[in-house]
């Protein structure tokens, strides 16, 4: 019998909690998670000091930004990313989602993934005019592509990759129909990790 993989986290609600549990009970994955730690860098001196094996809920740029050595010296390993795309640097790495077997499994770990696609967007009030929308959408396409935006970027290693209003919108969408039955058992999934 394999023993689990010890997964720090922060405390209920956080990524670094939900994620592991809901792939436990989604996909069967073997994860304990071990909650409690004040911050996600308590998590990841525990993980230098061999408490726990592993954490959830990082992103790739605060990887790149906060522990540049541990992705140049290979001292962690990814298991899988979270959101709708794969990160262009790391092509091969399964989605979250992929790991369901059936599309109903897909479709609820999709849900769990979506908020990362979105990010941080900016938004307008109902009714926007469409001139007005447009122009904001435009100049915010403009900024993501200016040079010197990029460069002061590119120097202090912050991954730009925007994700465009249209796109945004189908996203929202998309979580919006999820199916009743399927927004169920995510539901249902979040109550059992309190238990």
């Amino acid at each position: 019998m394999r023993q689990p993989v010890l997964m720090g986290a922060t405390g209920a609600g956080s990524y670094t909690q939900i994620y592991p549990m809901i792939l436990n009970a989604i996909v069967g994955a073997k994860f304990k998670v071990i909650a409690g730690y004040a911050t996600t860098n308590d998590v990841n001196l525990a993980m230098e000091r061999g408490e726990v094996q592993g954490r959830a809920g990082n992103n790739f740029n605060s990887l790149r930004m906060e522990n540049p050595d541990w992705l140049r010296d290979g001292k962690v390993r990814f298991l899988a990313q979270v959101g709708l795309k794969r990160d262009l640097d790391y092509p091969d790495l399964p989605l979250m989602h992929e790991f369901g077997r059936l599309e109903d499994d897909k479709r609820l770990l999709r849900l769990f993934s979506a908020d990362i696609a979105v990010g941080r967007p900016f938004m307008g009030p109902p009714g926007m005019a469409p001139d007005r929308l447009e122009e904001l959408q435009r100049a915010f396409d403009e900024t993501m592509a200016d040079a010197a935006f990029l460069r002061d970027a590119q120097e202090m290693r912050i991954d730009i990759s925007p994700v465009k209003g249209p796109e945004l919108q189908t996203i929202v969408a998309d979580v919006v129909s999820t199916p009743p039955d399927v927004v169920a058992r995510a539901r249902q999934a979040l109550v059992d990790l309190e238990k």
